[in-house]
């Protein structure tokens, strides 16, 4: 299950990580360098997605248990990171679990998120539903079953990314 991630949620988890060393000053280089890798690919394949880098979550072969493979562009990044990390005073220690720390941190970012557009979606659907109780006329059946399959799909993709997601979380934490 492919989970994408933009320039952004990587940031903030390299961020939350290491906050101490880990600054938007300090990430400037990299951000900007990423930003350019991301126009590149987005101009020569004006289809393409839309997101940097990719999360599957895949089971393993033997323990069983659901791990994070990340696509090549995000090893690559968090390869990087791991080397800036040292540098800016990690220790080695420290940034040798960089990698699994910034991916973690990126799931539990994305995990966040998906608990509030959750919740919005069923707050919209109940206030949708108050108003149409006080007046059956604001919408006709064929608009409400349109609206109602719409959210029914959002829901329903929004609860497999979350749920995909929580057998990593679950695992680590």
């Amino acid at each position: 299950y492919g989970i994408k991630f933009d320039i952004t949620d990587f940031i903030q988890a390299a961020m939350a990580v290491q906050p101490q060393i880990f600054t938007r000053e300090s990430l400037q280089n990299i951000f900007q360098r990423l930003s350019r890798i991301e126009q590149t690919r987005r101009h020569a394949k004006p289809y393409q997605d839309l997101a940097l880098f990719s999360i599957d979550i895949v089971q393993h072969p033997q323990s069983k248990q659901y791990i994070p493979r990340t696509d090549e562009w995000l090893r690559v990044t968090l390869h990087t990171i791991d080397y800036i990390g040292l540098a800016l005073g990690l220790s080695d220690e420290q940034a040798s679990s960089l990698p699994q720390d910034v991916v973690m941190a990126m799931l539990v970012g994305r995990l966040d998120e998906l608990y509030r557009c959750m919740d919005r979606l069923k707050e919209q659907r109940r206030k949708r539903r108050l108003v149409q109780n006080k007046d059956d006329t604001t919408t006709c059946e064929e608009e409400e079953e349109a609206v109602e399959l719409w959210e029914n799909q959002i829901e329903t993709l929004l609860e497999a990314e979350k749920m995909a997601i929580e057998k990593i979380t679950g695992a680590f934490f």
